[in-house]
């Protein structure tokens, strides 16, 4: 949502504080911070730099909240004793105090460090009074006046002049808080997938799959090639998450064309890293789609929702079964297993909207954390499940259709046993690795339920 629109929303239906509410507000201020001060110590009084009569609403709200988080924090952090803390909500703003006794200028400094490293610090009005209620100045702790957002003046003669109108700085200051925002959502998702990557190869025993005991059925690669992959592509997964937000307008439909040249990007990358060892190509692609659709509807305004996630990702990749019609000669491994078994492997699933996670992967995943199982036993009989119920393209370019069919039986035979011993799933990773068996299908589509899972807490 563009700073314009925000605004016009604010105008629109934002509750509009009177000039009565905004200088009762001061004054109800005023004589709750002589209140507090009565009991001693040094107070912070925190607000919003807001201009104007809306001073409330989601993107105010989220700011003061984070603030207010890291003014605790840092008092906890230098070892300063919180006496008293409370909050205040009104049309007028958002207030804080906080009642600590330690020494009023190690405080201010200590508040001036959070508005100078945070990137809209410029918006947090943070007072610090003595005992005696009067405020510590920057001045007083060394450091300059603050400066205006827009010009680079000092505030104070701005605000005196009025040098800008209401409107520059309001789209400032959204524009501020947006970027902020937008930047720590790109972080976490790609923070999200590159620990859903690194949890899916640690998850141990996994049956003819890298893991914490061995190379499974893979010669060429172990778990430091797989981490080595994951540190160079999670900057990849936030650029996926861009591109969704300045997609966002557009038809799903039309997004796959443009997400190939960073998916080839992302390929080159991991090869780098590995020596040319494959290990995360199919994860590049899945994960890519997922991390667009989840960015094209924050860029929409919308709420998380994981079953709109994959629908969209669906959307993005409606035109996929089309490689498969008038095919005559295949040149991929996906292409021949269609050709020779019908089957449409990934691309089936990513038009589909990834039902095996959302109906098998990441129900399964749940339900065993809820029995009382760690993240990593989980881990492994979700493996079980996604193997017993999905035809495993990997599985099926290794061997043929009677392998996997025998595979699928044997899981679903471990999983109708009341047993969860990993000894039945070393047995079995020793068995798959005598006839080469590796589920890498599976293992993408665990490594998905891992994600979801992360951005659904």
């Amino acid at each position: 949502m563009t700073a314009e629109k925000y605004l016009q929303i604010l105008i629109n239906t934002g509750k509009q504080a009177s000039l009565v509410e905004i200088l009762d507000a001061k004054e109800a201020r005023v004589e709750k911070q002589r209140q507090l001060l009565e009991q001693g110590g040094t107070l912070i009084s925190f607000t919003l730099n807001i201009p104007g009569a809306v001073k409330t609403g989601s993107l105010f709200r989220q700011a003061f909240d984070e603030a207010s988080k890291q003014i605790c924090k840092q008092l906890e952090w230098n070892r300063c004793c919180i006496i008293r803390r409370e909050e205040s909500d009104s049309p007028a703003g958002y207030e804080l105090y906080v009642l600590t006794n330690a020494d009023p200028y190690m405080v201010k400094n200590l508040m001036v460090q959070i508005e100078e490293d945070s990137d809209f610090g410029r918006l947090l009005d943070i007072d610090v009074l003595d005992k005696n209620g009067q405020k510590i100045s920057r001045t007083a702790v060394g450091r300059e006046q603050r400066k205006c957002f827009l010009c680079g003046e000092t505030a104070a003669a701005c605000s005196r002049s009025r040098k800008h109108s209401w409107k520059e700085l309001m789209l400032q200051i959204i524009t501020i808080l947006q970027e902020h925002f937008t930047a720590q959502f790109l972080d976490r998702v790609a923070a999200n997938a590159a620990k859903a990557l690194l949890y899916e190869v640690s998850t141990t025993p996994k049956p003819g799959l890298v893991d914490c005991h061995n190379s499974g059925s893979h010669g060429d690669m172990d778990l430091f090639t797989f981490f080595d992959s994951t540190v160079v592509l999670t900057p990849y997964f936030r650029n996926f998450v861009e591109k969704g937000i300045e997609l966002a307008d557009w038809q799903p439909e039309q997004v796959l064309p443009l997400l190939r040249y960073p998916g080839r990007k992302a390929e080159e990358a991991m090869n780098q890293a590995t020596g040319g060892v494959n290990c995360h190509k199919g994860i590049i692609f899945s994960l890519g789609v997922i991390c667009t659709a989840i960015g094209m509807r924050y860029g929409q305004g919308k709420e998380w929702d994981t079953e709109a996630s994959l629908r969209l990702s669906g959307r993005i990749c409606h035109s996929l079964l089309k490689d498969f019609e008038k095919l005559e000669t295949p040149h991929s491994y996906g292409e021949q297993l269609y050709v020779q078994y019908g089957i449409t492997g990934i691309r089936g699933e990513a038009s589909s909207g990834y039902p095996s996670v959302e109906k098998i992967g990441l129900p399964a995943l749940k339900k065993y954390l809820g029995q009382g199982m760690s993240l990593n036993d989980a881990g492994t009989w979700t493996l079980l499940e996604l193997l017993a119920a999905t035809e495993d393209t990997n599985i099926l370019t290794r061997s043929d259709m009677s392998t996997l069919k025998a595979v699928q039986c044997q899981a679903r035979e471990l999983l109708s046993s009341e047993n969860r011993s990993p000894a039945l799933l070393e047995a079995l990773d020793r068995q798959f690795m005598e006839k080469h068996i590796s589920p890498g299908g599976c293992a993408d589509l665990l490594a998905l339920s891992y994600f979801l899972y992360f951005m659904e807490e």
